[in-house]
C-alpha cells in the first residue's frame, strides 16, 4: 500500500513571496518512510531519507513571478511509492 503524503504547508493556491517554509509529511501503512522528495514545477528541490517529515526553505525570489506547483513523493522501504 502506498504511503499517505500531505503538504502541510503553504496551504494550496497560496500567494507566496521572499522565503516561504514549506512542510511535507508521509506515513508508511505497512513500513516506516525511507525517502521524500519534493518537486517545484516537476524539478527536484529537496530530499529527506530515513524520516516522515520534510521541511524547506523556498526562496520565492529565485524563481519568475507567476503560479508554480509543489509537489512531493513518498516511498517506505517496502518500496511502496
Amino acid at each position: 500500500t502506498a504511503p499517505t503524503l500531505a503538504i502541510n504547508s503553504p496551504a494550496q493556491n497560496a500567494v507566496l513571496s521572499g522565503t516561504a517554509f514549506v512542510s511535507v509529511s508521509a506515513t508508511g501503512q505497512n513500513s516506516d518512510i525511507s525517502e521524500i522528495r519534493l518537486f517545484l514545477d516537476a524539478l527536484p528541490v529537496a530530499v529527506a531519507v530515513g524520516t516522515s517529515s520534510l521541511f524547506y526553505r523556498f526562496d520565492t525570489t529565485l524563481v519568475a513571478l507567476g503560479a508554480h506547483q509543489l509537489t512531493a513523493t513518498a516511498v517506505d522501504y517496502a518500496q511502496n511509492t
